[in-house]
């Protein structure tokens, strides 16, 4: 094996992606047959950013941060705009980023984890939709929903 792959292993928790898929399964089975509930889940998620949105803001941020700090007199501020488009070629050329794991650990999922509970919470709502009891609703006491970032 070589020596990156012994890194990769190192550095990426593989629990966070079953945690993400514990928390949406959770939610989903919080809300239970609340058709309102649902409805904002799914806008929730419609706004929640994925680990490759978050890096290419985090990318855009420090080449903009670079840029003024050096126009303020300081070149070698010109190191993050070169820092930062290294980073976001890294993260348009390899499936795996460094900076994925610390993203992962801030609460931000993938793509596909979103659209997998997107999915989830479509299916419910069909279900709902169609059922012959639809305007039960069951009462809601508390929020589990996983953290959104917006």
């Amino acid at each position: 094996m070589k020596l990156i792959d012994h890194l990769f292993n190192f550095i990426e928790d593989r629990s966070i992606g079953a945690r993400h898929q514990r928390e949406a399964q959770q939610y989903a089975d919080f809300i239970g047959q609340d058709l309102q509930y649902v409805e904002d889940r799914l806008h929730q998620l419609r706004l929640e950013w994925s680990t490759d949105e978050a890096l290419k803001a985090q990318a855009a941020l420090l080449a903009a941060g670079g840029l003024v700090l050096a126009m303020m007199g300081r070149k070698r501020w010109l190191a993050l705009p070169v820092l930062a488009g290294g980073l976001y070629l890294q993260n348009k050329t390899r499936p795996w980023n460094f900076a994925y794991p610390g993203l992962r650990r801030m609460g931000y999922r993938t793509r596909s984890e979103i659209e997998a509970e997107r999915e989830l919470l479509e299916h419910k709502r069909y279900l709902i939709l169609n059922s012959p009891s639809e305007g039960t609703t069951q009462k809601i006491e508390g929020d589990p929903s996983p953290r959104t970032h917006f």
